[in-house]
């Protein structure tokens, strides 16, 4: 059986479209997550809605691969905000990422805002991320 490709939207709104056109649809429910299943063109599909969040993200992007095994994921809908040059059903294809999750900004006191502190990045390596977290720990 051929991997489908896994198409997922955080907002029903991102996905409305979509569902109307998937053929032979079949909705699974993996725990809270829900998921259909079908095609586009004789393309084998999956189509998630993950909720808002990064968690929420991770764990249904977890759930659709152990569950559906994909070709590959189109992850639709996110930071679409962040500019007013966006609108919907625009494609963006980044040409670098950084991982969110591992960003710190350090101690602050009770008189000082945690937005006025600058922003520092975790090491992805091992070694260097272990080092960063002492560093942040012991400021």
């Amino acid at each position: 059986m051929e991997q489908p490709v896994l198409i997922q939207g955080a907002m029903a709104c991102e996905l409305e479209f979509l569902q109307k056109k998937l053929e032979k649809s079949r909705e699974v429910n993996v725990g809270p997550n829900s998921f259909w299943q079908g095609s586009f063109n004789n393309t084998p599909v999956v189509l998630s809605r993950l909720q808002i969040g990064f968690a929420q993200t991770a764990a249904a992007t977890a759930l659709a691969i152990e569950n559906f095994e994909p070709k590959f994921i189109i992850n639709q809908g996110t930071a679409g905000a962040y500019t007013p040059e966006l609108n919907n059903y625009d494609i963006v294809v980044g040409e670098r990422y950084f991982n969110a999750g591992a960003i710190f900004t350090g101690g602050h006191t009770e008189t000082q805002h945690e937005d006025l502190l600058p922003w520092q990045y975790l090491a992805l390596d091992r070694v260097e991320a272990a080092t960063s977290l002492k560093n942040c720990v012991s400021n």
